[in-house]
């Protein structure tokens, strides 16, 4: 696999196994959301994305994430903030550049 360069705002595979009560699992797509210019270790502040349910509606933090040609989600998404973490073993990309949004520098 070549080497690529991890970036704000792109949507990486991770596995978030193992995890202990109700932390979410298996492996997923994620957001990276830390700023790209942060740190000297190799870990990514990462929002793991899930299934839309209608239930999660009123739930502030599961953002909706319509699929796209731009972000090659499958099927209506979200992101579950909640589950935020630091991993380091993302290891997989889909295979286009996919970006939810743009960061600016305001971010």
């Amino acid at each position: 696999m070549s080497t690529k360069i991890m970036r704000r705002g792109q949507i990486w595979l991770y596995n978030s196994d193992p995890t202990i009560g109700d932390e979410i699992g298996k492996t997923r797509p994620a957001i990276i959301v830390n700023n790209d210019e942060i740190g000297t270790l190799r870990l990514k502040i990462v929002v793991p994305i899930t299934s839309w349910n209608d239930a999660f509606s009123g739930v502030v933090w599961m953002v909706k994430i319509e699929h796209s040609a731009e972000n090659s989600l499958s099927k209506r998404s979200a992101a579950d903030t909640f589950q935020v973490r630091s991993v380091f073993s993302i290891f997989n990309s889909y295979e286009n550049s996919l970006t939810i949004s743009t960061p600016t520098s305001a971010d």
